[in-house]
């Protein structure tokens, strides 16, 4: 889209998953194939995931600091499972670029860019 967004309004919606598939340790996937069995808790698988939502944590909230760096107008919906920013007042390439300036990746949030038309025939 071109800067001056003459023709078209843009909204940004970026969501932050507490805990993303692609990062998931094994002890995870270990641990839900034992939620309905009786057994002995795996403390280290348990442990493996404390230490892992913390890191998640950190994450998620580095995150939101770095996009309320580039714009503080962001509309803010907290689910159980994530967080979900919104904000029709940012170019997303501006976004994408301060977190990946931060080092983060793609797979650690998602995007989504839709597209209003303000007038005219694209």
């Amino acid at each position: 889209m071109k800067k001056d967004r003459l023709t078209c309004d843009q909204r940004v919606i970026i969501i932050l998953t507490f805990y993303p598939r692609s990062a998931q340790p094994s002890s995870i996937n270990s641990l839900n194939k034992k939620k309905n069995k009786i057994s002995i808790p795996d403390t280290k698988a348990i442990k493996e995931f404390g230490r892992f939502i913390s890191e998640r944590f950190e994450q998620v909230a580095r995150m939101i600091e770095i996009l309320y760096s580039v714009n503080d107008d962001w509309v803010v919906t907290e689910k159980k499972d994530k967080i979900i920013l919104e904000t029709s007042r940012l170019d997303f390439h501006l976004a994408v670029n301060a977190l990946a300036d931060e080092g983060f990746h793609a797979k650690d949030y998602q995007l989504y860019v839709e597209y209003e038309r303000k007038w005219g025939i694209l």
